[in-house]
């Protein structure tokens, strides 16, 4: 199909929406509508998520500077106030412990 057809045909279609004052307040208030609905749902507040933080990183020495650990940065930035966090070792016993569900997920650090 031509350049100039498809232009064509796009314009006889927003010509009619713009014409089509159901459509017009469809195209605008419909999604408003879906925000709202969405925004009243998922506004409960979120607390005491269980997170196992597996940390294997052994950091990056620069040559003549100190060793720098990006996970440590990481950790503490994490918010203590919704985040039950738990250090693991074991890469394996914490995706056992997300699949049991007793965690909710599981952070490593490699």
């Amino acid at each position: 199909m031509k350049f100039y057809r498809v232009m064509a045909v796009s314009r006889r279609v927003f010509r009619d929406v713009a014409n089509d004052k159901r459509s017009l307040a469809m195209l605008f208030l419909a999604p408003i509508f879906a925000m709202c609905v969405f925004g009243i749902a998922f506004s409960g507040d979120v607390e005491d998520v269980n997170v196992i933080i597996v940390n294997q990183d052994q950091g990056y020495t620069p040559p003549m500077g100190n060793t720098t650990y990006l996970s440590q940065t990481i950790i503490s930035n994490l918010d203590t106030g919704v985040l039950n966090i738990q250090n693991m070792p074991n890469v394996d016993e914490a995706r056992q412990k997300v699949t049991d569900g007793s965690a909710s997920a599981v952070i490593i650090f490699p």
